[in-house]
Parts: structure tokens; sequence; C-alpha cells
């Protein structure tokens, strides 16, 4: 199930611009979080946002880079009322730790346009509605900073 569910994702990376509209997709391709390294440059992995809850380090992820916690993140496709949590998981041995992360919402996203590039802490410490970047605001009061994101859960809370 688990090889049934990488496969879904590359697919759903590679062809999701071609999907139906009334699949999730929000005028030309569904919303990927794009993870950067510590440089702000480099990729470091794509996840499509659906529903669910994954591993972004170590090995059992959908990234193909494992070797490299993911910093900075940019939206490809944002779209009204999904919901994420970044969190903390450091070897293949941990649960991931989502008590108080960083916690965004899509809000008034402009679309067909990358997000602005924003550190995965952004939102430590500045309260639940507040605006770090164009069409992201925090979703919460986070208290914990995870430096890289080491799992994630996304919830599509509707249009």
């Amino acid at each position: 199930m688990n090889v049934l569910s990488r496969c879904l994702s590359v697919l759903l990376i590679a062809c999701g611009q071609f999907a139906n509209a009334a699949e999730g997709v929000f005028r030309g391709g569904y919303p990927t979080l794009l993870f950067y390294d510590k440089d702000g440059i480099t990729l470091a992995c794509m996840i499509v946002m659906i529903n669910r809850q994954t591993d972004i380090y170590p090995a059992d992820s959908l990234c193909s880079n494992k070797d490299i916690f993911s910093h900075y993140f940019r939206i490809r496709y944002p779209r009204e009322g999904l919901v994420f949590t970044l969190g903390r998981k450091y070897s293949p041995f941990d649960t991931c730790d989502l008590v108080g992360t960083p916690k965004y919402a899509i809000v008034d996203p402009v679309h067909n346009v990358v997000t602005d590039l924003v550190p995965v802490d952004a939102g430590v410490g500045l309260p639940p509605g507040k605006e770090v970047v164009t069409g992201i605001q925090t979703a919460n009061a986070a208290t914990n900073r995870i430096g890289g994101v080491g799992c994630l859960k996304v919830e599509d809370r509707g249009r």
C-alpha cells in the first residue's frame, strides 16, 4: 500500500495540471508544498496537499532527498481552505511531533502563482490569523520551533 501511495503522489505531482477541477484542483494544478533546504534555494521535496499526515524525513517519506531537513517552503497552486501543520521527526523511530509547532492556513491566495519563500518557523510567536506572506496566515499560536520539517499534516477545510 505504501508503494501505491508513493506512485500516486508522483503521478499527481507530474500530471496534476491536467486533472479535473472537480477533484480538488483550482485553476491549473494540485496545491503542492515545495520544501527547500537551509540555503532557501535547493528544492528538497514536493508534496501534494491532500488530507493526510506524512513523513518528510527519514526513509519512509515521499521525498527523494531524505538527508535534508526542509527549512523553507513555498506553495504552488495555493487553494483557499487548506491548513497544514509542520512537525518534528528526527529518526525512523520517532513519531511525528505536532504539539505547539507551526500551523498555517491558505487564505485569499493569489491563484496560479507560487507563494513567496517562508521560513518554516515564521509563525512561531505570532497570533493566529497573522499573514506571513501573501495568501498564507498563521493558524495557531505556535510556541515550538522545529528548525527543519520532519513531518507534515494537511487538512482540507473547504474553499
